[in-house]
């Protein structure tokens, strides 16, 4: 990697604005370590939103399951490139996303540690789920965000990560109850040194019980 010219702080819109050309370069199967099989459980049919969609990659692989989907992302240049794969997608914020129809799954990858306001979004998220739909998050364990390079200048976003705990702390605030906490770890592939064998995220499965506590 080139050095740096300079290290620089910008808005999550900003950062992933400048990164939705390249982003699909990430592989495949390195994204993957965010996800796990329960979220494709059952979903033909299903009305489902992706929170934080990117360039539209969940919704390509959920959309071949049969699933009716729907991204919304803050990023009009991430909207556009999943607009260019014929998925469906609008530029919005979840914290103001509004709609009559609501959802039977709801989905967030490496998306929520980007979001201040966790209260509001997780009643927000409770709102727009049907009773006894799903919300299915997978976070990182990064502590900041991660510097990317753009040409010449690093680049980082606010950054608000939650443990495990604390995100389920505020989902069971709103209702919801806890069905699945799993750790996730880096594929074999893509281990390095004894540190990459711990835990790089987690994954929390979710069933909105429409009551709040």
């Amino acid at each position: 990697m080139k050095k740096l010219l300079e290290i620089k702080k910008v808005s999550a819109k900003e950062k992933y604005d400048s990164m939705a050309s390249s982003y699909d370069n990430v592989p495949d199967n390195y994204m993957e370590q965010w996800e796990d099989e329960t979220i494709f459980d059952d979903v033909k049919g299903k009305r489902i939103l992706d929170i934080g969609c990117g360039t539209g990659r969940l919704l390509a692989k959920l959309k071949s399951y049969g699933a009716d989907t729907l991204g919304i992302d803050i990023s009009s240049k991430m909207v556009q490139e999943t607009k260019n794969k014929s998925l469906n997608a609008i530029v919005n914020n979840v914290l103001y996303y509004q709609t009559k129809k609501k959802f039977d799954i709801i989905t967030s990858i490496l998306a929520f540690n980007y979001i201040k306001e966790k209260k509001k979004a997780f009643s927000k998220i409770a709102a727009l789920l049907k009773e006894k739909g799903i919300f299915i998050l997978s976070e990182c364990c990064h502590k900041k965000d991660v510097i990317v390079p753009i040409d010449g200048t690093g680049i980082y976003a606010d950054y608000y990560p939650l443990s495990k705990k604390g995100y389920c702390k505020y989902l069971k605030a709103e209702g919801f109850k806890i069905k699945v906490i799993k750790d996730l770890y880096y594929k074999k592939e893509y281990r390095q040194t004894k540190e990459d064998e711990k835990s790089i995220g987690f994954l929390i499965k979710a069933i909105n019980s429409g009551k709040r506590n």
